[in-house]
Formats: structure tokens, C-alpha cells, sequence
């Protein structure tokens, strides 16, 4: 069993995605909503909900556990991974990818607070984005709004929030967090024609799919030798 774990409805597109790539593969959807949202949380506070969590999932008999919330991956996976026997597949913000792509050299980063703040994020930064701007953007009140399907309410932060970057001339936009991808056609309509959105969904499934097959092939050695999250993959 593949395990799929998020705060709330932010992980199915990443559900989606992993179903499309290992069609034969039983899923296990594990939506947290007694914790959601996990980005106004502090770090430990996130580690402990997460770790709580995947003991349960791992009791189940997940064998592969997809950390499909970037304010998760970001502050448990190496936690995850010192205590756990299984792999784990995190998602991180497409930040390499973007700066491949920018042509302007300003790029933003569409996060939860946590996630914006983190040191994960940072990391990615200095190592793909020298000679790019990148913009930390927290958008609060963003994922709850997705979650409850209050589109309005998506597009008034969206637009609140832009308004105070778009005389940078941001052309690419890393949608940072999985609930906003479910808001894609929104955020476009807000940044308009000349901003590219990217996101890790399909980075993240494609990792799934090389661990998973390697847990087939090899017993799990080579999976938990990997690196287990999409950081690397992305492309």
C-alpha cells in the first residue's frame, strides 16, 4: 500500500497524478482534517502531527508514505526518515525548474507561512536561484479559503496579496503549497497570461513511481537509498 497523507483536499491532484503513473497500485487517501491547516503551525508542533500520523499509516501496512504537503515534507522528512524503516516521498516547491524557466530573474514562491519561512526553502534558493530574486510570498487564509471551496474569498487574497509584487516583473510563480494548485485557474486569472504557474505534482509522481518500483524489485534497499523526495527530480 501506498499511503498519501495531507492536512486536507490539497493532495488529491498529487492522488491523481501518482494513480495515473501506477494504475494497479492500491492508494491509501489519509486526510488529516482535525490538524488542517498545517502551515500556521509551528515546526514542532508539525513534526509531532506528522510523525502521530504516519505510526498509523505505517501500522496499516503502508509500505511508502507520500508526504503531499510542502509544510510537512519541509520541516519531517529527515525525522521521518532517521525513524521509519519505510520510504518517504516529499514535495517541496518547484524552485529549480522556475529558474530554469524565469526570463525577467524574478520569481515567486506561493507558500504557506510555515513553508516560506523554512529552511528547506532556503536551501533550495541558494542552491538553483543565483543571479534570481526570488519572492517568499505567504499567502494566510489561502489554503483554508481552498478548502472550503470559497472561490471568492481564493481570488481576494490572490488579488490582495499580488498587488503588492506585480511592479517586480515576475514571470514564473511556484505554486508552493498543494492546496493551491486546487485554485490554478483562479491565481491564473489574477496574474494574468504573462506569469507561468508551476508545481511538483508531477515531479512528486514520477519519484513515487522509481521508489515504489524499486521497493518491488529490490526488497526496499534501493528505495530507502534514494533520496525520496521530489527535490531532486524535479525537471
Amino acid at each position: 500500500m501506498i499511503a498519501i497523507l495531507d492536512s486536507g483536499i490539497g493532495g488529491r491532484t498529487i492522488e491523481i497524478a501518482v494513480r495515473a503513473l501506477l494504475p494497479g497500485v492500491h492508494l491509501r487517501y489519509f486526510r488529516d482534517s482535525a490538524n488542517f491547516p498545517y502551515g500556521d503551525k509551528s515546526p514542532a508542533e508539525v513534526v509531532r502531527i506528522i510523525d502521530e500520523n504516519c505510526g498509523k499509516l505505517v501500522a496499516e501496512g503502508a509500505r511508502l508514505i507520500v508526504l503531499a504537503c510542502n509544510s510537512a515534507s519541509v520541516v519531517s522528512l529527515a525525522h521521518l526518515r532517521r525513524k521509519y524503516s519505510i520510504p518517504f516521498v516529499g514535495v517541496v516547491p518547484a524552485v529549480k525548474p522556475a529558474a530554469a524557466l524565469t526570463r525577467s530573474r524574478q520569481i515567486a514562491v506561493f507558500g504557506t507561512e510555515l513553508t516560506s519561512r523554512s529552511a528547506a526553502l532556503q536551501d533550495l534558493i541558494d542552491r538553483f536561484c543565483q543571479g534570481i530574486t526570488v519572492h517568499k510570498i505567504a499567502l494566510p487564509g489561502l489554503a483554508e479559503a481552498v478548502e472550503a471551496g470559497d472561490t471568492p474569498r481564493v481570488s481576494e487574497i490572490v488579488r490582495r496579496t499580488w498587488a503588492a509584487y506585480e511592479r517586480f516583473g515576475i514571470d514564473v510563480v511556484v505554486l508552493g503549497c498543494t492546496h493551491y494548485t486546487q485554485a490554478r485557474s483562479e491565481i491564473r486569472h489574477v496574474l494574468g497570461p504573462g506569469v507561468q504557474l508551476i508545481d511538483s505534482d508531477a515531479a512528486v509522481a514520477r519519484q513515487v513511481k522509481r521508489v515504489w518500483e524499486a521497493l518491488l524489485r529490490e526488497g526496499g534497499e534501493a528505495a530507502l537509498a534514494s533520496g525520496c523526495d521530489a527535490s531532486a527530480s524535479q525537471h
